[in-house]
């Protein structure tokens, strides 16, 4: 009897060995023939059987599974992460076999499907489905995680979308990694359409430029992003309210990066949204000892300037931020309106004057004073058309203030200038 019993034992695991390999290699097929339901169909009766399989059949399950799932790429995303684990199963089990029997064709595999995700993400972006375009682009870093800028844009695109505490992952994970988003770039222009081409290494790049199919070889280092996760990090706690964190998460950022430009204006920046103007105009003032030429750093101490009625404080940070680039018209118009604020209050004084023979004088003196900061504000609005020609509110200014002095033939120019501009 208990002969007949291995036997009988034997006969049963010869059979379900066979079933095994006949469902294997069902899926095997399906997959050759790009018909991966068939394929998921065959390895769901194989999943029945996998308790018997020895390592070899385990693995080769492991690997066809993850084939049939990921679809050559073409899987949906909850599929593709089931492809991923069932990769990793796989090559759990062949390292304890000591064997690479699948690994190449799985890299192969993988390469079709970060592609494919590549696609997926920036498709999503196009459509502005923010949230959809972040998932495909952590799935591309999971899948290559060197690559460490699809897990910025993935956090960033988390945070247009507003899933904060994702976001917060996230970033949590690219700090830890010590990511600064430092990187060379290696370019070059493509020689038939003109169009600037970013090469994954400089071989490559140098290569495309020997054989004569792009020009201009260029090598770019990027700017640091360590500012910008810290400003994205304390704009997820502000929108929480939670301002204490969002100031937080900066203190920690400069404890690694103290003399980053980008994190000092972004704390700049966070004061200033919080209403805390004194720290705000320091952290700019450190900026600026770092970048003396940041004319729009040196712009915004003017605006504060202004906004604290510090008119002569401001004028100079306008006229700094001339000096150091004459097409800065911003700096022209918040000039100019400063000016006209002057004007404004000899107006007021003038209106409230009597007629009395010393009211009479005092009025004539202010007129004149008046028409003295017209002439003053003349060359800003000049200088400005001067960039900016077809400015319509900037040429109305300028008109009414030759108006205001007299000077009818160029202000019947420019009205003339208005008329085609806002007809055409």
């Amino acid at each position: 009897m208990k002969k007949h019993f291995i036997t009988a034992v034997v006969v049963v695991l010869s059979t379900t060995a066979i079933a095994q390999k006949k469902e294997l290699k069902s899926a095997q097929s399906a997959i050759d023939a790009g018909d991966y339901a068939a394929a998921k169909a065959s390895l769901s009766q194989a999943e029945g059987l996998m308790s018997a399989m020895d390592d070899k059949l385990l693995a080769k399950y492991y690997f066809l599974n993850g084939m049939a799932l990921a679809a050559n790429g073409q899987g949906t995303n909850d599929d593709i992460k089931s492809a991923l684990a069932s990769f990793d199963q796989m090559k759990a089990v062949e390292a304890k076999l000591g064997k690479d029997v699948y690994g190449p064709q799985v890299i192969e595999s993988t390469q079709l499907i970060k592609a494919s995700l590549v696609q997926r993400g920036q498709e999503a972006l196009s459509n502005k489905d923010y949230a959809a375009s972040s998932e495909n682009f952590e799935f591309v870093y999971r899948l290559q995680p060197s690559d460490t800028l699809f897990l910025y844009n993935a956090a960033v695109l988390a945070t247009q979308a507003k899933t904060f505490p994702r976001a917060l992952s996230l970033y949590g994970e690219l700090t830890d990694l010590g990511f600064t988003g430092i990187a060379t770039e290696y370019t070059a222009v493509d020689a038939e359409t003109g169009e600037e081409v970013l090469f994954e290494s400089e071989l490559m790049r140098d290569f495309s430029v020997k054989a004569k199919t792009h020009v201009d070889p260029k090598v770019t280092v990027t700017k640091s992003k360590v500012g910008e996760i810290a400003r994205n990090i304390a704009v997820i706690y502000i929108e929480l309210n939670d301002n204490e964190k969002a100031i937080e998460a900066i203190e920690v950022a400069k404890k690694m990066y103290p003399d980053d430009f980008s994190l000092i204006v972004t704390e700049a920046n966070i004061q200033y949204q919080i209403g805390n103007i004194p720290a705000y105009e320091a952290l700019i003032t450190r900026a600026l000892e770092l970048q003396p030429d940041n004319v729009d750093l040196i712009f915004n101490l003017g605006v504060v300037a202004s906004d604290n009625g510090e008119s002569d404080r401001a004028m100079a940070f306008y006229q700094q931020a001339l000096s150091v680039d004459p097409s800065y018209n911003n700096a022209r118009l918040n000039i100019s309106s400063l000016m006209f604020d002057k004007v404004e209050a000899i107006v007021d004084v003038m209106n409230n004057l009597g007629t009395s023979r010393a009211d009479n004088a005092k009025y004539d003196k202010l007129d004149a004073e008046k028409d003295v900061i017209y002439r003053e504000v003349i060359p800003y609005l000049e200088d400005f058309l001067s960039y900016e020609p077809n400015n319509i509110n900037v040429n109305k200014t300028l008109m009414n203030v030759y108006s205001a002095l007299g000077e009818s033939a160029k202000a019947a120019a420019l009205r003339d200038k208005i008329e085609i501009l806002e007809n055409n």
